[in-house]
């Protein structure tokens, strides 16, 4: 009979709590934690954002700048040639940078190969036609596996703001990776265009499909930039737990001792009367 009555103190006073307040511990800890690992992916997904938009920004805003005073240089192409280098070798972002004409076509650029190549789409060259400005192009080469880069774009026009042609250059994505790895190491992202084309993507290899993800909108461009939350589970949450749990059961059996202490005492004082 003492020894069952002893088992319900210890349980109740050792046991029960025990469990009770390592399930509210776990429970606050897995709030925490979630709140935590967004928090990071967030921040992450800023730094990200920042530094896309800023290479977009600053690319709109050089090729708008070259363009200006590229006008007086249409159809000089030895002129055109050296302009297109410079502006190539000041920027390690820059894949290659091209003259093209009122279609689309490259007159002049560092590349060769995209000699009388049809770079933008007709859509494209409307919306720069019509905004005057500098656009992000289509995403039709990032099909291809062998095209690393994106077009940027900026109509050059005539002293009646009239565009004689464009002025494009194309952003390596393997420089951006590379930043965007330092700036915010062991993050997972995607980079994804409008209609879905993957731009770049970091630590994505067979991630779980299941997995909490944060979108961060662009600014420059109707891009999709999604973060990763981090996994829950790691050797340090799990430390922080078990350090809980045995500081709860050290109190509970403390007082467990000196509960039974009180009682053995009160004991032996009626004995002794």
């Amino acid at each position: 009979m003492k020894t069952r009555h002893k088992f319900t103190t210890y349980l109740l006073i050792v046991i029960l709590p025990l469990i009770f307040l390592s399930i509210i511990y776990w429970i606050h800890l897995e709030r925490s934690l979630l709140k935590e690992r967004q928090e990071q992916a967030e921040w992450a997904g800023t730094v990200y954002q920042e530094y896309i938009d800023q290479v977009i920004r600053e690319t709109k805003e050089n090729l708008e700048l070259l363009s200006l005073s590229s006008s007086v240089l249409y159809m000089d192409d030895k002129k055109t040639e050296l302009l297109m280098n410079w502006i190539k070798d000041t920027d390690s972002r820059y894949a290659g940078v091209y003259w093209l004409n009122r279609d689309g076509v490259s007159i002049s650029g560092t590349n060769k190969n995209f000699h009388h190549y049809h770079l933008i789409e007709q859509n494209d060259i409307e919306r720069a036609v019509k905004t005057q400005k500098a656009v992000v192009a289509g995403t039709k080469e990032l099909y291809n596996a062998h095209f690393n880069f994106f077009s940027i774009f900026a109509p050059i026009l005539d002293q009646d703001k009239k565009v004689q042609g464009f002025l494009l250059a194309h952003i390596r994505l393997d420089h951006m990776e590379k930043i965007l790895k330092m700036l915010s190491p062991g993050h997972t992202f995607i980079l994804e265009t409008k209609d879905k084309t993957r731009i770049l993507d970091i630590n994505a290899e067979g991630f779980n499909g299941h997995s909490t993800w944060v979108d961060v909108p662009l600014t420059e461009v109707d891009w999709k930039l999604s973060v990763k939350v981090p996994d829950k589970v790691n050797t340090n949450n799990m430390n922080v737990f078990l350090m809980l749990v045995f500081f709860t059961f050290f109190i509970t059996h403390m007082i467990y001792i000196i509960m039974e202490e009180l009682i053995v005492r009160r004991h032996a004082k009626k004995k002794n009367y």
